[in-house]
């Protein structure tokens, strides 16, 4: 019985590998561009530059005397690139007029005609955020969208580099499921999404082929191509990455996000906590001063926060505060996003298909977040593989140990939420044998150094570092 699965297994890989090689052999052809000379080169761009002009400024009377002296015009290669006029003029954002016309006069194949990178007038649209020709395409030509370039790119690899949240979404929907999550591409539009900071669309991948977070890709071996690695690279995408000033920072605390309805500021008068206790009364046990006192503060503290919801949302009506907080809403989406896309990435990491690969896939996220001082990383991946603690860079140095080099006291006063582990992680020996106590010593680097202005404060931070040490020393 386990002989003739095996057997069966072996034939459906071999059934893979025929269709992949029919798919790439009839990609070639389709994608062919012929090998011309200089000369005939020179010539095709010399017979075909009043297309080219025309096609550039969305000139259609002059495209179209042109054409209709040589309908094969439409379908020729009019550029160095080996681009048809439609490629030219989909490049064109506002063309869309021209571009309308113009596809009148050819047929679903010419749609298809690829330039010398195998790109064709989708992947071009696409790359220019020109999504009302993009649209006008697929609506004449369905199998667009799940064309690919000679680098297996498909329009929707173009849209998400760009990070045209529109263009995604819409591609998302037309582009066949087979085509969008076939390992390699699904693998490499997962990167460019997590890179364009476009983390909910990325996650509502992930949701649909969870496989995608860490395949392990011909190319993409490298564990820097991995969503996780390009998320923790992004300090922007996370509060303890921006520097909020005071009325920032409390504007920020008091907005709630709701992921499917925008932004709204929170009201405490309206949405309590089960948890907050201090905003609650006393109960009725307490004695009745206590208890009335307590209903009084709640009373008024309620009424506060009614009334500033009230002096923000009249705030909002103000033409020189709306475009401040506007962009607080939109970082504390952003960031929402993020740590949503981090929780699925991590708990993913070490589920049991990936779990024997969890040193690799999380040292170059722990390096990255640790250097930038992304705590929220760091804290997140300690919590899903406590292990982690104990992964070290090229230098044989743990987290905690980079934490004191580059001076992230956010990162290093993680260490204290692991107790049991903190004596030996600090007291372990680099490659050239310092511990912690030797790697506080030594100067920080510059750019940490002089995140205070003057000798006297840079050393008084400095000192702060090394006195920490003296309990474990």
């Amino acid at each position: 019985m386990f002989v003739l699965r095996g057997i069966r297994t072996t034939v459906i890989v071999i059934e893979k590998r025929i269709s992949s090689i029919k798919t790439s052999v009839c990609l070639f052809l389709i994608n062919y561009v012929p090998t011309i000379s200089f000369a005939e080169q020179r010539f095709r761009l010399f017979h075909y530059l009043e297309l080219y002009k025309a096609a550039i400024k969305g000139d259609w009377e002059t495209a179209n005397e042109f054409i209709q002296e040589e309908p094969e015009a439409v379908r020729a290669r009019i550029t160095v690139d080996s681009e048809t006029a439609l490629i030219v003029a989909v490049k064109r954002v506002g063309g869309k007029d021209f571009v309308e016309k113009l596809v009148e006069k050819m047929s679903l194949d010419d749609l298809a005609i690829c330039d010398d990178g195998g790109r064709n007038s989708l992947h071009r649209a696409a790359e220019f955020g020109n999504i009302e020709v993009a649209k006008l395409l697929v609506t004449k030509n369905q199998d667009l969208p799940n064309k690919e370039t000679h680098s297996k790119e498909t329009a929707l690899f173009y849209a998400a580099e760009r990070g045209d949240r529109k263009m995604v979404d819409w591609l998302m929907e037309v582009t066949a499921v087979n085509e969008l999550f076939w390992e390699e591409r699904g693998f490499r539009i997962l990167y460019q999404l997590t890179h364009s900071q476009l983390y909910d669309i990325a996650l509502k991948l992930l949701k649909r082929d969870s496989y995608l977070a860490y395949w392990p890709g011909v190319e993409e071996q490298d564990p820097k191509f991995h969503a996780l690695a390009t998320l923790a690279g992004t300090p922007s995408s996370f509060k303890s990455g921006n520097n909020f000033n005071f009325l920032q920072e409390f504007i920020y605390s008091r907005m709630k996000i709701k992921k499917n309805e925008g932004m709204e500021l929170e009201n405490t008068a309206d949405n309590h906590s089960s948890e907050d206790i201090e905003a609650r009364p006393a109960s009725n046990n307490s004695g009745a001063v206590n208890g009335g006192w307590g209903r009084w503060a709640y009373a008024v503290r309620k009424k506060l926060h009614a009334l500033f919801s009230k002096v923000i949302e009249t705030l909002f009506d103000q033409i020189w505060i709306i475009k401040s907080i506007r962009v607080i809403q939109e970082k504390k989406l952003l960031h929402n996003q993020a740590l949503d896309l981090l929780k699925f990435l991590c708990e993913r990491a070490v589920d049991s298909r990936n779990y024997f690969n969890a040193d690799r896939n999380f040292w170059l996220p722990l390096e990255r977040a640790t250097l930038t001082g992304i705590h929220e990383v760091v804290e997140e991946i300690l919590r899903v593989y406590p292990y982690a603690i104990y992964l070290e860079n090229d230098k044989k140095q743990s987290i905690f140990q980079q934490a004191i080099v580059f001076r992230q006291e956010k990162v290093f006063n993680l260490i204290y939420q692991h107790q049991e582990s903190m004596a030996m992680v600090l007291s372990k020996g680099d490659d050239f044998n310092n511990n912690a106590l030797h790697l506080a010593g030594y100067v920080a680097h510059p750019e940490q150094l002089y995140r205070r202005a003057g000798a006297a404060l840079q050393m008084q931070r400095e000192l702060q570092w090394f006195k920490v040490f003296f309990p474990f020393k």
